[in-house]
């Protein structure tokens, strides 16, 4: 977008901007409300913001929440004209489409009449900011042009250089001679041979000896008395009750130390 003064320069207006314009036109109209989605859910008011640089144009799809009870067409059409009334005033931007999409309808315990959307502002109120000291920058003049260049006169007595100083420096202190111990002669050390290998003797294979094993016995058949034997009948009495056992209570552990060297 041209900028106003006709510098040259271009003004270009984001689109996150116009969307802040966006919200608080429509929030501006009594019965359009804010809702919070959270993590889950989706946030009212939200835009889609298109803006044309190029052309100075924008679009803005709009998805509003409304209050209940109120005329939901009437607060839809004044969210329109809001934004298109803010878009122009304050971003000097010509919208091209704007949509308004009504979502939720959230309940309320105050009533919007249509009375209430008339008596609301639709231009947005624009508080002028006053600067204290304003410059004016102005494009400088050139009064006349440089065509012929001057000589430039060089004198020839050259200027004397000046007295160089040399620092003073101390004089350097003496070294210290570094006396050291006389060296030691070397001491031949012996070690001892070490004693002859002795040979071991093995002992020489010992004789196997074999092993006689008894032969296993026969098999002697086991006979069983084909008489059968008569089962008898075991009579308990019937009164007879369970007789509780007691058991001796947990014996604690006691700790037990081994001394070194004793048995």
């Amino acid at each position: 977008m041209q900028s106003p003064d006709n510098s040259g320069g271009i003004t270009r207006i984001s689109e996150r901007s116009v969307s802040r314009i966006v919200e608080a036109a429509t929030l501006s109209v009594p019965g359009s409300v804010r809702v919070d989605g959270g993590l889950a859910g989706r946030s009212y008011p939200r835009f889609d913001v298109e803006v044309d640089d190029t052309a100075g144009t924008a679009s803005v799809e709009a998805f509003i929440a409304v209050s209940w009870p109120s005329p939901v067409t009437s607060v839809a059409e004044s969210v329109r004209a809001a934004i298109k009334d803010w878009i122009i005033g304050l971003c000097g931007l010509r919208p091209v489409a704007v949509n308004v999409v009504t979502g939720p309808v959230v309940s309320n315990h105050r009533r919007v009449t249509q009375a209430s959307i008339d008596a609301a502002p639709v231009s947005p109120v624009v508080t002028p900011i006053r600067t204290r000291n304003r410059v004016r920058i102005q494009t400088p003049q050139v009064r006349r042009s440089l065509t012929e260049l001057r000589p430039v006169s060089v004198s020839r007595n050259p200027a004397r250089p000046k007295e160089v100083i040399s620092p003073h420096v101390a004089p350097a202190a003496q070294l210290t001679k570094i006396q050291t111990a006389p060296e030691q002669p070397l001491k031949e050390i012996k070690v001892n041979e070490l004693p002859e290998t002795q040979d071991v003797k093995v002992r020489s294979k010992l004789p196997e000896v074999p092993v006689t094993v008894p032969k296993p016995a026969p098999l002697k058949p086991v006979k069983a008395p084909k008489q059968d034997i008569p089962l008898k009948r075991i009579s308990y009495p019937r009164d007879h009750r369970p007789v509780p056992v007691r058991i001796q209570s947990r014996i604690p552990r006691r700790k037990i130390v081994i001394k070194k060297g004793g048995h």
